[in-house]
């Protein structure tokens, strides 16, 4: 319940993505997630955040999961992953623009919850061998680094055929 997803909660194939919102390679892998769900209908995304890449990295894990006390996950999810800027500045207006409350935001950062979120996330990677971002899970395999839309898709389709 405390992990952030997208797609229906009932849906038949569940891909876990491990990610930083830093990290270049998850970057480029964005297109393919929001393609997905776009076009995938028995699917649920689950998004680990997994801030491996500094200060900058953890600041905007920790706003990405406040936002979830605003219903907005998912949009400012996608916005951070397109900003260059993840500055408390940075990221408080990037919130704006997606609709959500930056002083609300500010606040929801601080709450314990939030860590501990975090820190689980940390504590799931290192149980699977995940050394790195992104990695993705689906069924019972692990993919480490960037795949794109086609080799997803493939692996959701394995997954469903069983």
């Amino acid at each position: 319940p405390a992990t952030p997803f997208s797609g229906d909660a009932d849906a038949g194939v569940t891909l876990v993505e491990f990610f930083d919102y830093r990290c270049t390679y998850c970057r480029r892998v964005v297109g393919a997630m929001q393609a997905l769900l776009e076009s995938e209908d028995d699917l649920k995304i689950v998004f680990k955040d997994l801030p491996v890449l500094g200060e900058d990295s953890v600041r905007a894990a920790r706003a990405a999961l406040a936002s979830r006390k605003q219903d907005r996950y998912v949009p400012f999810h996608f916005a951070l992953m397109q900003t260059n800027d993840l500055s408390h500045a940075g990221i408080m207006a990037l919130a704006s623009e997606v609709g959500l409350d930056p002083g609300q935001l500010a606040d929801d950062m601080q709450d314990p919850a939030i860590q501990k979120a975090i820190d689980a996330n940390y504590a799931l990677a290192d149980q699977l061998g995940i050394d790195g971002t992104p990695a993705f899970v689906i069924g019972d395999q692990l993919i480490p680094g960037a795949i794109g839309e086609a080799q997803l898709k493939q692996l959701i389709e394995k997954q469903r055929a069983g």
